[in-house]
């Protein structure tokens, strides 16, 4: 990987603004980016120079917004695709999964709503996509760590849980206590 810097990012992001078409990053943009991070947060926790936080801040904000603004327009761009087929171009490998996981999502919801307006209505009432399925593993972890009270990514409270408790939870809560070393699965 070649050298990326806080210019070439800079540079990237003015031109995802000036841009109606997501811009073409090159396929390898998030692990650049996340090293430049990495580097620039090294960099700045052997220092007490404040300058390289202020730049390790700009950093962070240019990337947030940059991926805020190429984000709004895979939502559109997947509106579009669904009514003319066209698969859109300049998507990173990450962005281009989640991009077909929406426009999947969309034509199931499309579909369904083509049974209504022919008067039928479905027996699976809203189609089962990533983005709503009902079906969790779960998974049995024992707590080496306390665990305080968390929101789940389902939304759900969970905890707080204490040394060596047995817990049954959604298989990505529990990956995420199995991956901070808070558990270990059973």
């Amino acid at each position: 990987m070649s050298d990326f810097g806080f210019e070439e990012l800079r540079s990237l992001h003015r031109r995802e603004k000036e841009e109606n078409n997501i811009s073409e990053l090159g396929n390898n943009f998030y692990k650049r980016l996340a090293l430049l991070i990495k580097n620039t947060k090294e960099s700045y926790e052997g220092s007490p120079d404040a300058n390289k936080l202020r730049q390790l801040e700009n950093i962070k904000k240019l990337a947030e917004d940059l991926f805020t603004l190429r984000e709004q327009k895979m939502v559109l761009k997947a509106l579009r695709s669904i009514r003319t087929g066209k698969k859109e171009e300049h998507l990173t490998p990450e962005e281009e999964k989640v991009f077909n996981t929406m426009v999947d999502a969309l034509m199931k919801n499309r579909s369904f709503f083509k049974s209504i307006l022919g008067g039928v209505y479905p027996e699976e009432e809203i189609p089962k996509t990533i983005l709503n399925k009902e079906e969790h593993k779960i998974v049995l972890i024992r707590i080496v760590k306390e665990v305080p009270r968390f929101v789940g990514a389902d939304s759900k409270e969970y905890g707080p849980f204490g040394k060596n408790d047995m817990v049954k939870l959604p298989e990505a809560e529990a990956n995420i206590l199995v991956k901070r070393n808070l558990a270990e699965v059973v």
